[in-house]
């Protein structure tokens, strides 16, 4: 999930992409079929109780499919750009919610979305050799 110099080997044609840095957490989404989802960092860290307005929103799509996808947690501003601060001061009142709390209520704060940008796996099939 750590982008890295690519040294000039990057492919290029119509067939080929790119991924866009985008300003948010990379993390991966798991589905479950009944529509349980995690989200971990790519430090593998889990994350899910920071975001639970992602929790089951794919699942729908899924058809009660399982499906691993790696993408990235945004928060949009107001102008509909992908805004870091407004994500870092989510986190940080987040934070400091759950400790005031202690179990509470989590903060909704800033919309988050999740961008996927991989399929990894879908059902019972790994993608990770698919183009």
């Amino acid at each position: 999930m750590l982008a890295k110099p690519d040294s000039g080997r990057l492919r290029s044609g119509p067939e080929w992409t790119d991924e866009y840095k985008l300003d948010g957490y990379r993390a991966c989404m798991q589905v479950a079929p009944d529509g349980t989802t995690a989200l971990t960092s790519r430090n593998g860290i889990v994350v899910t109780d920071g975001f639970p307005s992602l929790a089951g929103v794919l699942a729908p799509g899924l058809d009660g499919r399982a499906a691993v996808l790696d993408g990235e947690i945004v928060v949009y501003n107001e102008a509909g750009q992908i805004d870091f601060g407004a994500l870092q001061e989510r986190r940080g009142q987040y934070r400091r919610h759950s400790r005031i709390t202690r179990g509470g209520t989590p903060f909704e704060g800033a919309d988050a979305r999740f961008l996927a940008f991989d399929r990894l796996r879908l059902g019972a099939e790994s993608l990770l050799d698919a183009p």
